[in-house]
């Protein structure tokens, strides 16, 4: 079962990573606001079909529809943003620094929450934190720096 899970956790990062490097491009010609569009209405699809043949697991209630409503709006809102960051700036500074919200996640649940963190996900968040320093290193300037030395 935990081969599995880190089969699709490398999955999904390759699936973030090309998303981003896609994005960027497309900001760049249709701007923040219909990339955001474009993207959640296709990711939309891929959750929405699903469903109608699996079915809800349960009736929807009013304070479910509104967190719902809650979680669409601050999606959106992180999306547009994001993009915009993509459209004004570095994608190696903007992405790492986008992509860190697991680290906020646990934090705001420890701190706040008053959640207990198991090993297992102190162990994964260390895996975010090093794959976020990997990805935000300019290797061509190691590289030249290794040159003169």
């Amino acid at each position: 079962m935990t081969s599995i899970a880190v089969i699709f956790g490398l999955v999904i990062a390759f699936c973030f990573g090309t998303s981003d490097f896609l994005s960027k491009g497309l900001t760049g010609e249709v701007g923040p606001y219909r990339t955001t569009i474009y993207t959640l209405t296709t990711s939309g699809l891929f959750v929405i079909v699903p469903s109608l043949f699996f079915g809800l697991p349960k009736a929807i209630s009013y304070s479910d529809a509104a967190l719902l409503a809650l979680i669409a709006v601050s999606t959106f809102a992180a999306f547009f943003f994001m993009y915009r960051g993509y459209q004004r700036g570095n994608l190696s500074v903007v992405s790492p620094t986008v992509n860190s919200f697991p680290i906020f996640s646990v934090l705001f649940a420890v701190v706040i929450l008053k959640v207990s963190v198991s090993d297992q996900v102190l162990l994964a968040l260390a895996g975010v934190i090093g794959g976020i320093l990997l990805v935000s290193n300019n290797n061509s300037a190691i590289g030249a720096s290794r040159g003169r030395s």
